[in-house]
């Protein structure tokens, strides 16, 4: 197994295997960065939409959204994702499945302080998926709250979350001839705290 994983960049690690193709990612995708976030409720009823990756932060990967968006109550009610990346340029993907838990309040504060101002500001106002009337009113808001804050800092409104996904199985997928794709599955012994990795059909 270690020549074939080997073949692929990839290493008895998948944490390490990740940064390697996330690395490789960055030299020849546009957005290497946007990957799909699956949830579900209690009820099972699944959602995915796009977010972007923003590190993996203590084996842990990172992502940011409202508090109040429906994927963070799905989080809420059934603290278990999935995310998929998709890089079409390398001919390859990723996927990982784990649980779900809110970041401290000192990482979401460091993140926030690096953040350009317009988007601090268009995170102060999210009513993230809520209806509303018009983009008007989106951007009197918008407009409102940097009268507001003008030579202030804009602070880290309470809605906004930062996201660890701790993942329990990580598949990594390279595309081949004639449908004929190489898939290695990572999954964790919790106790151990060892990978074993499995090559999967195509």
């Amino acid at each position: 197994m270690n020549q074939e994983i080997d073949k692929y960049l990839l290493q008895p690690c998948p944490l390490k295997s990740f940064h390697s193709w996330y690395e490789m990612a960055f030299e020849k995708e546009e957005n290497p960065s946007a990957f799909a976030l699956a949830t579900s409720t209690k009820l099972g009823i699944p959602s995915v939409r796009y977010l972007l990756f923003k590190g993996l932060i203590n084996s842990k990967f990172s992502f940011f959204t409202n508090k109040n968006s429906p994927k963070a109550q799905d989080i809420k009610e059934n603290p278990k994702g999935s995310m998929a990346f998709y890089w079409h340029k390398t001919e390859r993907q990723v996927r990982v499945s784990g649980i779900v838990e809110e970041m401290s309040e000192d990482l979401l504060y460091d993140y926030c302080q690096k953040r350009p101002r317009l988007s601090k500001a268009a995170t102060f106002i999210s009513r993230q998926s809520q209806s509303i009337e018009s983009k008007d009113i989106l951007l009197n808001d918008f407009d409102k709250c940097l009268h507001e804050f003008e030579g202030k800092e804009i602070p880290v409104p309470p809605h906004w979350g930062g996201y660890l996904i701790r993942p329990l199985e990580i598949e990594f997928f390279i595309y081949g001839e004639h449908r004929l794709n190489d898939r290695f599955l990572y999954k964790i012994n919790e106790e151990t705290e060892s990978w074993k990795i499995v090559r999967l059909a195509p």
